[in-house]
């Protein structure tokens, strides 16, 4: 019998399309050739970006705009640059009240005061008590910067947040001037057609939200590509933190 470990996001090992990466490889250093002598830049390989654009327009029914799309190791470092941007030690930040480890290890790091928003595990946060503790930091003339969710198949719970969750948690980060970071790195793992609602990015009129994502949960966590999206000013604010050169050029030709 066959074990799988899901508790870290890892599909399992037996489909992992070795020969077809291989002839990937094959093709990408072809393509590219000595062009890999250069930094990819900060948005990373273009080809990759306008893929992910692809990929939400499959799905949304829209495109994610290129220009927009920054390539990163894994959405974990995408995290780890829009969450460092955002907050400053001692900042409030609102969440799910289940929230998968890592990332509120990446909170910690930045000595923010995490808010836990209760659940329920088939509609994800509950909206009246996102309401109520806004309402309380507000009388206490604290303003949240930001409110963090992941949306679809939500770890640990596997919730989904309803359609009309997703519409209310938009209009109370409009209410209390905040911004919202969906972290969609769980977007892909439907197994029946159609199930989630459009995401919040795709509902978003006001600039409101900061959309990551990632390629591990369908090839593997060793291939460490992921991406966010911001509209300015925030795409240009998160890049200022970024000093990497950009992700490899050579690992997202070959996904």
């Amino acid at each position: 019998m066959k074990d799988f470990a899901f508790t870290g996001g890892r599909p399992d090992p037996y489909t992992f399309p070795t020969e077809a990466l291989i002839e990937a490889s094959t093709k990408a250093l072809r393509d590219l050739g000595g062009s890999l002598v250069n930094y990819p830049g900060e948005s990373g390989y273009r080809g990759l970006r306008e893929l992910a654009s692809m990929r939400f327009e499959r799905r949304e029914g829209v495109p994610l705009p290129v220009d927009n799309i920054s390539i990163t190791s894994g959405s974990m470092q995408a995290l780890d640059l829009v969450l460092s941007t955002f907050i400053d030690p001692g900042d409030t930040i609102l969440t799910e009240e289940l929230t998968y480890s890592g990332t509120l290890g990446i909170m910690r790091h930045l000595k923010a005061n995490i808010v836990g928003i209760p659940m329920d595990f088939i509609d994800g946060m509950n909206m009246d008590a996102l309401e109520e503790n806004l309402k309380a930091l507000k009388a206490k003339d604290i303003r949240p910067k930001l409110i963090y969710t992941t949306a679809n198949h939500q770890n640990p719970t596997a919730a989904i947040l309803s359609l009309e969750r997703r519409e209310r948690m938009l209009e109370l980060a409009n209410a209390y001037d905040t911004v919202i970071v969906e972290d969609d790195c769980y977007g892909d793992i439907d197994f029946v057609p159609n199930p989630t609602p459009d995401a919040l990015f795709k509902l978003d009129d006001s600039n409101r939200v900061i959309f990551i994502a990632t390629f591990s949960k369908i090839l593997g966590a060793g291939i460490r590509q992921g991406y966010f999206v911001a509209r300015q000013p925030y795409y240009d604010a998160i890049h200022e933190n970024r000093w990497d050169g950009g992700t490899s050029a050579l690992a997202s030709a070959i996904v």
